[in-house]
């Protein structure tokens, strides 16, 4: 009887074994990525994660009609971290319609995250905070940062190269964010204003910035 060649041999005994693959995490529509598994993202497209632990960063988006007139939203940086294999996933968000919904779930985002089967999937969260001013931010060294601590969302397996960045101290946490008030904040205002400018003028900004 001949000898089955390696190869043939090889992919004979891998029917009946399942191949390892990859899992999918479907965005809502009113979130915008700012970070997956601590490097810089954007949009809401559906975006595949390795098996195993992830965690995204992003931001609730909304746009909504009070007292005849379009107010936009957008929340802090909300970091969620969870496990999952071989499956797809879906985060929801809720749907606010007031600023004062709005300033309420910015206070305490309420996330929801589901299988395929629509079972609820366990998972931590937190927020992504920066004191001043929050243009400019360099999110990708704020969540290597965020990774050395022992906050709650936490994941210290993306804590690669990153001996030079000092750990944040727990007062930045969300825990320690201060009240929200009913006014528009301030920073997400200037957000919105340097997000809308060319390049000439951030850099003009930022230089008036750094010389004040």
């Amino acid at each position: 009887m001949k000898k089955m060649p390696l190869l043939a041999a090889l992919i004979t005994l891998s029917v009946g074994f399942p191949a390892l693959a990859d899992i999918t995490l479907k965005m809502p529509y009113n979130a915008e990525l700012v970070l997956v598994n601590g490097k810089d993202a954007s949009g809401n497209e559906k975006i595949k994660l390795p098996n195993g632990i992830n965690q995204i960063a992003f931001r609730y988006q909304g746009n909504f009609y009070q007292q005849d007139q379009e107010s936009s939203f957008d929340s802090d940086v909300i970091i969620m971290t969870f496990k999952g294999f071989n499956t797809s996933y879906s985060l929801s968000l809720p749907n606010l319609r007031t600023m004062n919904a709005a300033q309420k779930f910015n206070h305490k985002p309420t996330l929801t995250l589901t299988d395929k089967k629509g079972k609820a999937v366990p998972f931590k969260q937190d927020k992504l905070m920066k004191k001043g001013l929050q243009f400019g931010r360099d999110y990708e060294a704020e969540i290597a940062a965020y990774n050395k601590t022992n906050q709650a969302a936490a994941l210290s397996s993306l804590n690669i190269d990153t001996a030079s960045i000092p750990a944040q101290t727990p007062s930045t946490s969300s825990n320690d964010a201060s009240p929200v008030n009913n006014q528009v904040n301030v920073g997400q205002m200037l957000d919105f204003w340097y997000s809308q400018a060319d390049e000439a003028t951030k850099e003009s900004f930022k230089k008036r910035i750094e010389n004040n």
